[in-house]
């Protein structure tokens, strides 16, 4: 209840890099089976020399082959932020990032007659793409931006705001199993292809009060979202 909408399987907390005081730099690069390749970079610490300004840049890539034919697994993940603080009291961090996932839409729903069962017509490989190539695709984006902000008004009072506006779309063209007919060997296929968009805005007010050892937080929370889902077409052939 306390953060609006979402689904009934529930949220996951995650938490970005923020900027740090103390200078901190370190890059990496990855290699691995199936032609993985990937690099890695974060960088962090004070802009001016007074020490109110700081700086976080976070960034993320990699590519590689799937078990499945055909398909490639590629993401990009960019975050950078930026810290001011003028004094002890007052704190406000601005927050973005970028992410790119290409999946390549494999289809891991096999027969099971071939791969858990025998079949006369010999056995299916875990790696069999029944897909079509050049048109499976699953390709999301994701943009956001906000920020927190903290003033501390005295050792008994201090109020935070936070906001953030993330835009999503999603690109998805599947080739998929429909099943194998009677025959045993005749595989029935299906075409779906999609595009979707959503849009949220969400904004967090709190006001925290002491009274002693007593600790008191009012906090008032609101959400918009607009989901948009176009160019939906579906076929069946074998």
């Amino acid at each position: 209840m306390f953060y609006g909408q979402n689904i009934p399987g529930g949220m996951i907390n995650l938490v970005t890099k923020r900027p740090t005081a103390d200078p901190y730099h370190e890059a990496s690069i990855e290699v691995g089976s199936r032609g993985l390749v990937g690099g890695r970079i974060d960088m962090s610490g004070p802009v001016n020399k007074d020490g109110t300004l700081f700086y976080r840049f976070t960034a993320d890539s990699s590519s590689e082959s799937t078990q499945t034919a055909f398909v490639q697994d590629k993401h990009v993940y960019v975050a950078p932020a930026l810290t001011w603080k003028p004094n002890a009291d007052t704190t406000f961090t601005l927050l973005s990032h970028f992410g790119y996932r290409d999946t390549g839409r494999a289809n891991v729903d096999l027969p099971s007659v071939g791969t858990l069962y025998g079949s006369p017509f010999g056995r299916i490989g875990t790696g069999t793409f029944l897909g079509e190539p050049g048109f499976n695709e699953y390709k999301r984006t994701e943009e956001a931006i906000g920020y927190e902000f903290e003033h501390r008004f005295s050792d008994m009072f201090n109020v935070r705001q936070n906001l953030r506006y993330t835009h999503t779309h999603l690109h998805q063209s599947l080739v998929g199993d429909a099943g194998l007919e009677d025959d045993g060997q005749t595989l029935d296929r299906y075409a779906y292809k999609a595009r979707a968009s959503s849009n949220v805005f969400t904004v967090d007010n709190q006001a925290q009060f002491k009274f002693g050892k007593l600790v008191a937080t009012l906090g008032v929370r609101q959400d918009w979202t607009s989901t948009k889902q176009y160019d939906n077409v579906a076929g069946l052939n074998s």
